[in-house]
């Protein structure tokens, strides 16, 4: 059987003996043309038109002949007798009964989404191996040259849908290690694709890896953020909030109505400097910035972060940069306000867990963060504070 293949290096070969060498740049070029066609007859002017549009009349018929020769002569005929192109007086095709495997031809023709696991699997493994016509490129040959890059747009698209219904029905199947492999594949064709990044979400979820999961997401965030200015859209935001509140140190009641203890705890750490007004508090915001999900930083009232961005710019920053807000902050704000905007903070996060706070060296800190930390612990009996 002839092999073709024009994905990645461009080789032919027939019962693996390798062809391609015997074979000149613009004949494997012709031999392209004649099976993206797909066994429609295609004319020789326009074969020519492709391939020698700088040479006159005469020497452009001259060469489309003689290369199509130069395929029937070294590419023998099949088992069953087939040459592998038809010809006639004005145009030609590739023989439909000819025996031919082509890595092209098996994507171009490939029904995903009917098409059985085993099918897909082996495309994917046999024909995923680069762009189509790889390196490939001919001076002043304008039509075939944007010809190739249209099919190397329209195969890569395929080959999404491919990998898509592939890990789809590993999914299914619940198969999942394999699913996350396709989806890694796909990811290599579409960095940025939120349908890719939802499917490889859910099957983290499902293999139970969800510290693997919420890395992923994290990574997936910073590149969308970094190339195309957008955050995740929201179901890959409700997907990263499922796996970051099962796997962080807190439990969730199944049942929102129910007010159950969380099982386990977050610890914040903070020092302060007596000269500095408000630096203790400022450095435990810093601690919860460095653990709080972005997902729920990014549900707090703006104008709470923008009374504690007063003495903290950290929390600013990170609520601006993941809810695309532009929230600031003003000078005096009373210090009961940042008192009570700091108490709600801790609110928040202790409806997730637990709350630890160590303390160093806490007679040393500023008076005004030492008030709040002692009202803090007459109000949320359940903070552990240690000074």
């Amino acid at each position: 059987m002839l092999n073709v293949k024009l994905l990645g290096h461009t080789s032919i070969s027939y019962k693996n003996e390798n062809l391609t060498n015997d074979l000149g740049k613009k004949t494997i070029a012709l031999l392209f043309l004649l099976i993206v066609n797909e066994g429609k007859y295609i004319t020789k002017d326009k074969l020519a038109v492709y391939l020698w549009p700088e040479s006159n009349e005469e020497s452009s018929k001259y060469n489309v002949r003689y290369n199509l020769w130069m395929l029937n002569k070294i590419i023998p005929e099949d088992k069953n007798g087939n040459e592998l192109i038809i010809t006639d007086v004005n145009s030609c095709t590739l023989n439909k009964e000819y025996s031919l495997n082509c890595d092209l031809l098996s994507i171009m023709k490939c029904e995903y989404e009917n098409a059985k696991i085993e099918e897909l699997s082996e495309i994917v493994d046999k024909a995923f191996s680069g762009d189509v016509m790889e390196g490939w490129f001919f001076n002043k040959c304008y039509d075939f040259n944007e010809l190739i890059l249209m099919y190397r747009m329209q195969i890569e698209n395929k080959q999404m849908k491919i990998l898509k219904s592939l890990s789809r029905k590993y999914y299914e199947k619940e198969q999942f290690n394999k699913a996350l492999a396709v989806l890694k594949k796909a990811e290599q064709f579409d960095p940025n694709n939120e349908t890719t990044a939802i499917w490889t979400l859910k099957t983290y979820s499902a293999l139970g890896e969800r510290v693997a999961g919420i890395n992923y997401y994290k990574i997936f965030e910073s590149r969308l953020w970094k190339d195309l200015n957008i955050m995740p859209n929201d179901e890959l935001q409700s997907l990263y909030e499922n796996l970051f509140d099962t796997n962080l140190p807190y439990d969730i009641a199944e049942n929102p109505e129910e007010k159950t203890q969380p099982s386990r705890s977050v610890t914040l750490y903070g020092f302060g400097i007596s000269s500095i007004e408000w630096s203790l508090i400022s450095c435990i915001i810093d601690s919860i910035c460095d653990i709080i999900p972005e997902t729920l930083l990014a549900k707090i009232d703006p104008h709470i972060i923008s009374e504690l961005g007063f003495i903290n710019k950290k929390i600013i920053i990170g609520y601006n940069d993941i809810s695309n807000s532009n929230v600031t902050t003003t000078d005096n704000i009373p210090h009961i306000r940042i008192m009570q905007d700091f108490s709600s903070l801790l609110d928040i996060i202790e409806e997730k867990c637990k709350i630890n706070i160590e303390i160093e060296a806490f007679n040393d800190s500023d008076r005004l963060s030492r008030d709040v930390i002692n009202y803090i612990e007459k109000v949320h009996k359940e903070i552990n504070i240690i000074k």
